[in-house]
């Protein structure tokens, strides 16, 4: 079982979540296509699930620790794990993003939002290769 889930430590692990919504939220509103409220709609609920993903870097770390693989290796399969994760994140984000374009209020969206798309890909990236996930 992940650490963060057995040690009671989940709650802070989340709450280190919302700078990073945050930061989400206002490079999607720079980017002048969205407003701040979808970009909040779209931003915070994909955090929240993404918090939950990037748990799964642990057992990618803890499978091939630094002290016994090859650079070649790591880079490869850290690279290969960071891809897939953040792609399926992507699709989340679409799914989401075609629920909300159906409905009157975000009429539209979809086609604001594939502007902003390679932010979200490449954020959720580098969420995901970043130092958090250490295998300890």
């Amino acid at each position: 079982m992940h650490p963060l889930l057995t040690r009671n430590r989940l709650g802070l692990y989340l709450l280190g979540w919302i700078p990073l919504a945050a930061t989400l939220v206002l490079l999607m509103t720079s980017g002048g296509n969205l407003s701040w409220l979808e970009s909040s709609v779209i931003a915070i609920p994909l955090c929240a699930v993404y918090a939950f993903i990037c748990l799964s870097a642990w057992y990618t770390a803890k499978s091939s620790p630094i002290k016994r693989e090859s650079a070649l290796r790591l880079i490869g399969v850290h690279s290969l794990a960071a891809a897939l994760v953040s792609y399926f994140w992507m699709g989340l984000g679409w799914v989401l993003v075609a629920s909300l374009s159906k409905t009157a209020a975000f009429q539209g969206l979809d086609r604001r939002f594939a502007r902003q798309a390679p932010i979200l890909l490449a954020l959720a990236t580098c969420f995901i290769c970043s130092p958090w996930h250490r295998s300890t």
